[in-house]
């Protein structure tokens, strides 16, 4: 029996599934806020209101701008497999 028909033969089993995911899904959103909250903060030389978040990339902690857009990315496609016609909360 393969892992995603014993997750539907068992409602207990799918109910953890759908609850580790949706952890991973604000986990990975509460990240994103943070790194760029964090970032407004740290890279005072960029005003938010006339650049796209993007260009946090360059330069200096351009890791933590990509680590942010990862986490990102990994909270829309978890939001996806919870529900594809959910609509994910873009801040």
């Amino acid at each position: 029996m393969t892992l995603e028909r014993a997750a539907t033969a068992n409602p207990a089993v799918e109910a953890r599934t759908m609850l580790r995911i949706a952890t991973v899904s604000v986990t990975a959103l509460f990240y994103f806020v943070s790194a760029v909250l964090l970032l407004h903060i740290l890279r005072t030389e960029i005003n938010p209101t006339q650049h796209f978040l993007s260009e946090y990339a360059l330069g200096r902690l351009g890791q933590l701008m990509t680590s942010a857009l990862v986490g990102f990315g990994v909270q829309l496609q978890k939001t996806h497999y919870v529900s594809p016609y959910s609509i994910s909360v873009v801040l």
